[in-house]
């Protein structure tokens, strides 16, 4: 008994697979099926196919507004300075800057007087926004929001909420 493998591709990357067994071939010949017009003539009775129609293509998509770019400086417990550290993060946002608009939002932990921390988050945006101004950054592209305050949760680390947030959002041109 000899057993052949055979495949063909249909084209979904799959490969269909046929075993033939030899010993069975010569049986299937010597009874041929009592006549093969009966198939000939189902072919030929089928309707034609279809006609392809050519495929219209959508118009384009107009391209998305490309998202902003969100960045963070951090600031020390009760402070409002920008330090060494945030100017090296602002210095890189100028040249950025030049056709975007810049929402600053600042944040503070949830410790302490509720009266101090939003002075904590109204100071460190504004001195974010003076820093970026001295920097070069137009005091018009530039906007401020003071975030909510923090919800206690003491398993979080504090230094993440003490933060201005920067959105470079990029303005489409004409």
């Amino acid at each position: 008994m000899l057993r052949v493998l055979l495949g063909a591709s249909l084209g979904l990357g799959m490969l269909d697979l046929a075993w033939l067994d030899l010993v069975a071939a010569p049986a299937a010949i010597s009874h041929p099926s009592p006549s093969p017009r009966p198939v000939l003539a189902m072919a030929l009775a089928l309707p034609p196919p279809p006609a392809i129609e050519p495929v219209v293509e959508s118009p384009p998509k107009p391209a998305a507004a490309p998202a902003p770019t969100v960045e963070h400086i951090y600031f020390t417990t009760l402070h409002a300075n920008v330090d060494h550290a945030a100017l090296g993060t602002l210095a890189t946002l100028v040249p950025r800057s030049a056709h975007a608009t810049i929402t600053l939002e600042g944040h503070a932990d949830y410790r302490g007087a509720e009266a101090v921390n939003a002075w904590l988050r109204r100071g460190r945006a504004v001195a974010t926004r003076e820093t970026l101004v001295r920097l070069g950054v137009p005091r018009d592209h530039i906007t401020i929001r003071v975030a909510p305050p923090a919800d206690s949760a003491p398993e979080v680390e504090l230094w993440r909420d003490r933060r201005v947030d920067i959105a470079l959002d990029p303005v489409r041109t004409p």
